[in-house]
């Protein structure tokens, strides 16, 4: 069998890059600059950010459903 795997889509996040620290924390995202080489996933991208960059911290709301099965990840 045949997978792929994918990044997230960026399209609903596009609103929070460039956006104020104050605005961000009003939807409870966190800024932060990467200071390790490992240990910030880019979960659009799919590789870890790079050491210097500014990363958002967030929940993401990945099954929108009403199921058992309804998750959210930070």
């Amino acid at each position: 069998m045949d997978f792929r795997i994918l990044g997230l889509d960026p399209a609903p996040f596009a609103p929070f890059y460039g956006a104020p620290d104050d605005e961000l924390r009003s939807h409870n995202i966190l800024r932060l600059r990467v200071d390790s080489p490992v240990g910030y996933p880019d979960r659009i991208e799919l590789r870890d950010a790079a050491v210097g960059e500014h990363v958002l911290l967030l929940n993401h709301l990945y099954l929108d459903v009403a199921s058992p099965y309804r998750g959210r990840h930070a």
